[in-house]
């Protein structure tokens, strides 16, 4: 392929950038996965893969990896002042808003890790979210506790001035119903 684009290739470097484009458009509108159409393409006197009619074979992807499952304990901490949200600080959605959550970590592990005292549990639910190489099987613990180390919002804040990446903004169904 390299000898063959060299063929063509303008040599003298003025039209490289335009010519690679024109490469680009070809895939994209003519040499296409699973249908290319070879009828119309300019470069079907050079192409190999319509010499050989092995056109249907390209391109070979690689096999995708199965995603990482990881299990993630959320608390949604409900205090007086509001619902606990603080910035992630490692991993995945790294320094974006967030509920407190814990990947790997059991309930009363994130409890202790959040610095939560004495709380009452409301209500559990169970939430996923699929990243293109994770997958997040989240559960979400509904709180009540008097007070929380972390910046408290209201739901309203929450909704209209708290920006949540679309993991956590799921979790606000957890206070959709009182149970």
């Amino acid at each position: 392929l390299t000898e063959k684009l060299r063929e063509i290739y303008p040599e003298t470097g003025v039209a490289c950038s335009e010519f690679t484009q024109s490469l680009m458009e070809l895939g994209a509108l003519i040499c296409k996965p699973q249908s290319p159409d070879c009828a119309r393409c300019p470069l079907q006197e050079i192409c190999l893969s319509f010499k050989h009619k092995t056109q249907e074979n390209f391109p070979v992807l690689p096999e995708k990896k199965a995603k990482r499952r990881e299990q993630v304990c959320v608390l949604m901490i409900s205090t007086p002042g509001g619902v606990a949200i603080r910035k992630r600080e490692s991993g995945v959605l790294k320094g974006m808003n967030e509920f407190p959550s814990f990947v790997g970590l059991n309930f009363e592990t994130a409890l202790e890790k959040a610095g939560v005292g004495e709380y009452k549990l409301v209500k559990t639910q169970k939430f996923t979210h699929i990243f293109t190489h994770i997958v997040w099987e989240m559960t979400a613990y509904w709180i009540d506790t008097e007070k929380s180390g972390f910046d408290c919002y209201s739901l309203d804040e929450i909704e209209q001035n708290v920006s949540l990446p679309t993991a956590f903004k799921q979790c606000l169904e957890i206070f959709s119903k009182k149970p």
